[in-house]
């Protein structure tokens, strides 16, 4: 049981660090078996390696291309030169958002919004993904239509939700402006040739990104999805895609010890299957990192959740707040749970805490430290303290919460997600499940 050790894995110029060392490959079953029985890592590996090859050699893995899409990137920052906003709000939902608020919040921070010290100029980045009137209300109520974008994300362009979104605030803008400036507005990222946002884009001349055919929701915040409201927050996207492109290229790797998508693919499989290990706590210590557990759990559970018989359970969770709520469970309660850690270096504000009450040993042993200290303090007892409790645990270590290490993560974990489907013998794209409820929605709305 170490923090971090022999087991640890680089990135490309040390974007993150994989450290496994307390997710052990499980010997033995629920049931009392050997589970030395089971297949080898390697072989699982392997197994994972043939089936992404056979998928990138159909295109299935369009996702992957994004990271050289040149053309996009210009045209991005093209749209990002000329444009000056004091707002730019973003509807999506799903893939079409959670993506983007993770990479917000960790590039920017999540208090970006309320620090116009550190926009210096640049506009606030909203992420609107509930229709809740209260919420929605107050956010049109407050920004000027005059001087905020509205971008309108939907792949498929017929996103109820987002629709929703859509009509609510092109009326707030007519008000405002006359009917004749929204156009001006908006910028929609969807579907390159069909849908009701297509259509109404090409009707009105509204400004358009599309977002690849092959690329599904969950798999776009690399696309125009992700980077042009990033650009146009004054984010490096060459940095946030060129971190994702040497991810992608260390987990072509054909051995399994140099692969890190595979060693995380690998160990989260087989912690469920051979030890019944099938919930997955993703839990980022930070609230820069918050953002990344939602992500995780869409992108985990979406592709991987196919079929009744197997599959893990993804939860998205917070440290050190959910030490508080959660912990209890993770040490004593069933044992059915893996937990991820996610943390990440630098750019902390160094907020030290003052020397005052030196008598009081509680307090006296905290004088000194930074805040950030004291966090990675946290998420590390708390993994040696589980595993010592005999619950396995991983953490992904960021070197920074900057571009380059964001578009790695977001690169590891997809790819990571598309290896462990093939060990589930899954399809990792497409969500069928969620099809009989958007067809009930529609139905209730047309009366």
């Amino acid at each position: 049981m170490t923090d971090a050790g022999r087991n640890a894995e680089i990135a490309p110029e040390e974007l993150l660090r994989l450290d496994l060392a307390n997710l052990p490959v499980p010997i033995r079953r629920p049931d009392g078996s050997d589970g030395r029985t089971a297949e080898r890592p390697e072989d699982d590996f392997r197994a994972a390696l043939t089936g992404i090859g056979r998928r990138r050699a159909e295109g299935e893995l369009a996702f992957l291309d994004l990271v050289h899409d040149r053309d996009l990137v210009e045209e991005v920052k093209r749209t990002a030169d000329r444009r000056s906003y004091e707002d730019v709000i973003v509807f999506g939902i799903g893939g079409s958002a959670l993506g983007t608020r993770a990479l917000r919040d960790a590039i920017l921070g999540p208090a970006w919004n309320a620090d116009a010290r550190n926009r210096r100029g640049l506009p606030r980045l909203h992420v609107v993904d509930n229709p809740d009137p209260d919420t929605v209300g107050s956010l049109l109520a407050r920004v000027d239509p005059a001087k905020t974008l509205y971008n309108v994300v939907s792949k498929s362009g017929r996103t109820t939700e987002t629709l929703a979104l859509y009509l609510t605030a092109t009326e707030s803008i007519a008000r405002a402006l006359g009917s004749r400036a929204t156009a001006d507005r908006l910028v929609f990222t969807t579907s390159p040739d069909s849908g009701p946002l297509r259509r109404i884009a090409r009707d009105e001349g509204i400004a358009t990104f599309s977002i690849p055919t092959g690329v599904g929701g969950r798999f776009s915040a690399l696309s125009a999805v992700g980077i042009l409201p990033l650009a146009l927050a004054g984010a490096d996207i060459d940095a946030l895609l060129d971190g994702a492109a040497q991810m992608a290229e260390r987990c072509r790797k054909t051995s399994l010890k140099r692969n890190p998508a595979g060693r995380l693919a690998v160990s989260l499989v087989r912690a469920e299957r051979i030890s019944g290990r099938r919930i997955v706590v993703f839990m980022p210590y930070g609230d820069r990192l918050t953002a990344c557990g939602r992500f995780f759990q869409q992108l985990w559970a979406e592709s991987l959740g196919k079929r009744p018989d197997r599959g893990p359970t993804p939860l998205a969770a917070s440290g050190p707040a959910d030490q508080h709520s959660l912990l209890q469970l993770l040490a004593d309660g069933p044992a059915d749970k893996v937990v991820v850690f996610l943390e990440a270096g630098g750019k902390a504000k160094p907020l030290q805490v003052p020397d005052r009450h030196v008598g009081i040993p509680e307090l006296a042993r905290l004088a000194g430290r930074s805040l950030h200290d004291i966090l990675a303090i946290e998420r590390r007892a708390t993994a040696q303290a589980l595993a010592r409790s005999g619950c396995p645990n991983a953490t992904v270590a960021l070197a920074a919460p900057d571009e380059r290490s964001l578009g790695a993560f977001l690169m590891l974990v997809q790819l990571a997600t598309v290896m462990a489907a093939e060990l589930y013998g899954v399809d990792p794209f497409g969500q069928p499940g969620v099809e009989g409820t958007k067809a009930l929605v529609a139905r209730y709305l047309e009366g």
